[in-house]
């Protein structure tokens, strides 16, 4: 009887025994509705210290990151970015902050900057500064891994490089328009 006591105690405060023993192990970000438990949980702690420190009626303008803060230009946001930055504001907003649609007349902003690191496998960084003006209102950096071959979706797209093209003999070639008509 005692041991079966003994059993059921171990068994309650460690559970990891019976499923296999995952503790410290990350679990890796594969898909967009984890990005928006992301989201969620960001909301949520962003949400509690606008209320801890009495923010309440505050307007707030979530910013795209770009890769870094304050640095968008067209084209320059990425699949991440576009993703999250959506689904912040939209649960901002399900907690009842108030969301502005452009950062004129917005008392606090919502910085995110995404880092992509590689050190064996792939991790993103995402570290968020909630701002009142110069004041740090909430900072906080998030570090989670990803699958490797899904690294592109967190940086912005390279460019294509042109290529010169040059003939048999040298000569560098000009592209011919395209004269025919459909």
């Amino acid at each position: 009887m005692r041991n079966l006591f003994f059993l059921i105690v171990v068994l309650i405060v460690f559970p990891g025994l019976i499923t296999g023993c995952t503790f410290g192990k990350k679990k890796t970000v594969e898909s967009a509705e984890q990005w928006n438990a992301l989201a969620n949980d960001l909301a949520n702690r962003i949400n509690d210290e606008l209320i801890q420190q009495r923010y309440l009626k505050a307007k707030v303008y979530v910013r795209h990151s770009c890769g870094k803060p304050n640095a968008c230009r067209p084209g320059g946001t990425f699949a991440f970015d576009e993703g999250f930055n959506d689904m912040l504001t939209s649960q901002l907003a399900s907690f009842g902050v108030n969301i502005m649609r452009t950062p004129e007349g917005a008392g606090i902003i919502v910085d995110y900057k995404v880092q992509l690191v590689y050190h064996g496998s792939y991790e993103v960084i995402v570290t968020t500064s909630v701002m009142e003006q110069d004041k740090y209102v909430m900072r906080s950096s998030d570090v989670f891994p990803i699958d490797d071959q899904e690294y592109w979706q967190y940086r912005p797209a390279i460019p294509a490089t042109e290529i010169e093209l040059i003939d048999q003999e040298g000569y560098k070639q000009t592209p011919k328009a395209n004269t025919s008509k459909l």
